[in-house]
């Protein structure tokens, strides 16, 4: 039997194994399910957490795989992440950066590779392109960019935080049912952009009938799920 791939490339499903498919025309491995506690994705690469372990694959010329980039520049592979604690329980990914949660410590790979100063007791994390924001026991926010290992406290999110997402340019928070959203006010590349809002203001409050469980921000939208699990899109 041949079958005919979007490309118009015809290739032989019949003489691939069982457990491949045909793409391309080559027999390809076939993607298998197994047990995974998170993923994590950058702009190129790519990252999971299995049982406190962390595996990335992509690209690696920003060291996003924790290797040499002049020796591995990519990888289709899975890599296991070198050096850090077994007990990871929390990664995300930026646009060249992965970092995780172990033990209440940050450990970031990619641009910036260190332990983050200034973090302790972390208990979520999320990721924008060029920041990251971490949610610490008390629920006070904190946050850093890709290319510094040095984070800040958020102004007015100092207590009672529960849910954190980031994108591009902005970051939202739950706190007390409620969310709460900032964004960098220079619109120039966010090489000191720190999380911070700006002097004399306090991050926004969304116009929204709460409690609020849970969000997710896109480019241009945020997503939450109220208690009860009704879901809302803010633009």
């Amino acid at each position: 039997a041949v079958a005919e791939l979007p490309d118009g490339t015809a290739c032989g499903v019949a003489d691939c194994a069982t457990a491949q498919v045909c793409f391309g025309g080559t027999c390809q491995l076939r993607a298998t399910p197994n047990s995974c506690d998170a993923v994590a994705a950058g702009l190129q690469h790519g990252c999971d957490l299995r049982s406190g372990k962390v595996r990335c694959w992509g690209d690696n010329h920003q060291g996003q795989l924790a290797r040499d980039s002049v020796l591995v520049n990519h990888s289709d592979a899975a890599l296991t992440i070198p050096g850090l604690p077994a007990n990871v329980h929390s990664i995300a990914a930026a646009a060249w950066n992965t970092c995780a949660i172990a033990s209440g410590q940050v450990w970031c790979w990619g641009r910036v590779a260190s332990p983050v100063a200034g973090i302790t007791g972390a208990v979520a994390i999320a990721a924008g392109d060029l920041h990251y924001c971490a949610i610490v026991a008390g629920g006070a926010v904190w946050c850093w960019t890709t290319e510094t290992a040095d984070a800040a406290p958020v102004a007015g999110l100092s207590e009672g935080v529960t849910a954190i997402a980031a994108t591009d340019r902005h970051t939202c928070a739950v706190k007390n049912g409620q969310v709460l959203c900032w964004e960098e006010s220079d619109p120039a590349p966010l090489l000191e952009y720190l999380g911070h809002v700006p002097a004399g203001q306090d991050p926004v409050a969304a116009e929204l009938v709460g409690p609020i469980d849970r969000l997710s921000t896109g480019w241009h939208q945020v997503c939450v799920l109220r208690a009860g699990g009704r879901g809302y899109v803010m633009k």
